[in-house]
């Protein structure tokens, strides 16, 4: 019985790169697979909370339907027959997306999101819909609607947030990949947090259609800082799934991305910048010596490495960034359900004004007020582009420390003796790149003398995920990469 639960285990674990490839060669079945991340599930996820609305039936026809078709000789796409969970944020026709917010408790998608679509055109199974905290906002996943998501490294800390739960799915091995959004850090955070690979794309390069926020039904043509992308065991399993969700241009073909030539790139070819810290908030002891300790081997690897920043204003920039994502969460909302979320903002997120802000601008919807957040946005964006010319990436923390213990939203966080803001845990180190739109890749860096997870963030300038995955490919040997977490092993 051990010996099969050691396989199966093994098998969760693979990358869903090498479980399609299984596949198709015919080693291992859809329904074979499915039926062992189905299991797993059932076993760990009540310790977790990871998944929170179960698709098993629906995971099962289509796992069959795909050893149907292969044995017909039929290729369902790339993801064929490999399963995977997506944020609950995501439409999938038939279930519910409520986003935790006891307003939308009985909200039921009425067709699939546009990442949804490409994702089963693919051929994916999607076994559930993972967890997330009220609205997508908090660095925790909790709320009224579901039971907090837990840390596999340890039960009693954060997942992070708002892709918690799929972050937790896929370092527990319940999950082969999980698709998820980010307007503050939501799928770099909760890599970070629980030691697992995650891409935020550029502002624009996935369709967002089909997500909420905005409201179903929505009008609002203000989509600015949403964006989706990939959490994973492996680079090879964040290029697999962009190459998937990524647009080749909109309806006119008029913003196709413009992919630079890197493949030969050696990381002597590679100027760096860096920082362990933002917004006068620097990072804790553990972080910062795993940070140097990686400066220093790249030091002679790479052709330059320096500890430097664009120079903008950025408390004033993580301002606009809560002014914005505050426009961006109030757009068609009915005007009692702006005051209750208003209400919550102002008082549950505190911390530093951005409360304020983000309450102020659902409530502050007008195109005057939107002029003056986008060209604040635009200035900023300007400056970080002609530092790019000098220099290929930053290289940051994505949080002060490891994950934190459970505990309420806004409450101080300690690390290292000091009293760190709720918000300045995690924010200072993340909001630029959804504030100015820039992708960035997460690494697993390395581990605390406790054994929870410490990560790197990446940033990199518009359309430069295939060679911040490249660049993260060069990084393995100096980086510790995914770690199995003790206890779900």
């Amino acid at each position: 019985m051990t010996s099969k639960h050691n396989k199966n285990s093994d098998l969760a674990f693979l990358t869903v790169t090498e479980i399609a490839k299984r596949i198709r060669n015919k080693e291992i079945t859809s329904e074979f697979i499915t039926g062992i991340y189905i299991e797993r599930i059932k076993r760990f996820n009540p310790q977790l909370n990871a998944i929170v609305i179960d698709m098993e039936k629906d995971a099962l026809e289509r796992a069959k339907a795909a050893d149907v078709a292969l044995a017909q000789g039929k290729s369902l796409g790339k993801l064929h027959g490999v399963p995977i969970t997506v944020k609950e944020a995501f439409n999938i026709k038939g279930y519910k997306t409520t986003v935790n917010f006891k307003q939308l408790k009985n909200n039921i998608a009425l067709e699939h999101s546009d990442i949804v679509n490409l994702l089963y055109n693919e051929g994916a199974i999607i076994l559930g819909k993972t967890n997330i905290p009220t609205l997508l906002t908090d660095h925790q996943t909790h709320g009224p609607l579901y039971p907090r998501a837990n840390n596999p490294f340890d039960l009693t800390r954060t997942t992070g947030g708002s892709t918690g739960g799929g972050a937790s799915a896929v370092a527990s091995g319940l999950s082969g990949v999980e698709v998820g959004s980010d307007m503050g850090g939501s799928v770099r955070i909760p890599a970070h947090f629980c030691g697992v690979y995650s891409l935020k794309t550029t502002d624009g390069a996935v369709s967002e259609k089909g997500h909420v926020p905005p409201l179903p039904k929505s009008k609002g043509a203000f989509q600015k800082m949403a964006v989706f992308g990939p959490i994973s065991r492996s680079l090879d399993d964040l290029e697999l799934v962009f190459d998937i969700i990524k647009k080749e241009g909109n309806e006119s073909n008029k913003d196709k991305p413009k992919y630079l030539a890197f493949e030969n790139k050696v990381l002597s070819d590679y100027s760096l910048a860096w920082t362990d810290s933002m917004n006068d908030i620097k990072a804790g002891e553990e972080t910062i010596t795993l940070l140097n300790q990686l400066v220093n081997d790249l030091s002679g690897q790479v052709k330059h490495i320096e500890k430097t920043l664009p120079i903008i204003n950025y408390k004033e920039a993580e301002e606009n960034w809560a002014n914005i994502l505050g426009y961006l969460l109030g757009q068609d909302l009915p005007f009692i359900i702006q005051k209750i979320a208003r209400f919550q903002f102002t008082y549950g997120y505190s911390a530093r004004g951005k409360g304020q802000h983000i309450s102020n601008g659902i409530l502050g919807n007008n195109p005057k007020k939107l002029e003056k957040f986008t060209s604040l946005r635009q200035e900023n964006i300007e400056v970080f582009q002609e530092f790019f010319k000098n220099y290929s990436f930053i290289l940051s923390p994505i949080a002060v420390g490891p994950a934190f213990e459970h505990c309420r939203t806004g409450k101080p966080i300690q690390v290292d003796g000091r009293e760190i803001n709720y918000w300045d845990m995690c924010l200072p180190f993340v909001y630029i790149a959804n504030v100015l739109g820039f992708p960035a890749l997460i690494a697993p860096l390395g581990q605390t003398k406790d054994g929870l997870p410490i990560g790197i963030q990446i940033i990199g300038p518009n359309n430069s995920e295939k060679e911040l995955i490249h660049f993260g490919k060069l990084l393995l040997p100096y980086i510790q990469g995914f770690k199995k977490p003790e206890n779900f092993k």
